[in-house]
């Protein structure tokens, strides 16, 4: 077994990084991940404005003055209203990860399965998590608007 040259030995790390956005490239060119990229791009973007409306409406932060903009105030079954719904949003969301992954994984594997789709699993709980999340933030904004 022959030694690598010295240039190899010294500059290994770029040949590493190139393989690794080599990978990276051909990874891009799957429909799955932008697909993936797409999901987390929709929850991502309710998780924000959910917590940019839920902090306007945060009593706390009214009480220590460091709001500068308020709303109106949230009531007690308005309060368990959010939490719970921002807990099925959560869960949904998890779970429509896990069944796309689950999606990928058989269809990598060359699985055709019948009773159960993943994939429609996948969808319907992406759905229920779209619903959810619009829906608070819908819910929230109407306490500033």
């Amino acid at each position: 077994m022959s030694r690598p040259s010295l240039f190899r030995r010294l500059f290994a790390p770029l040949f590493w990084i190139a393989s690794d956005l080599a990978a990276l490239g051909r990874e891009l060119r799957r429909p799955e991940t932008w697909m993936l990229i797409g999901m987390l791009l929709i929850f991502g973007l309710l998780l924000g404005l959910g917590l940019y409306y839920g902090l306007r409406v945060d009593f706390t932060l009214k009480l220590r003055q460091l709001a500068s903009f308020s709303c109106r105030d949230v009531g007690d079954w308005q309060t368990v209203g959010i939490f719970y719904g921002s807990i099925v949003f959560a869960l949904a969301a998890f779970l429509a990860f896990g069944e796309f992954a689950n999606y990928v994984d058989n269809r990598r594997r060359g699985i055709v399965s019948r009773g159960h789709s993943p994939a429609r699993a996948a969808l319907l709980l992406g759905l229920l998590a779209l619903v959810v999340g619009a829906g608070l933030v819908w819910f929230l904004a109407q306490f500033c608007g």
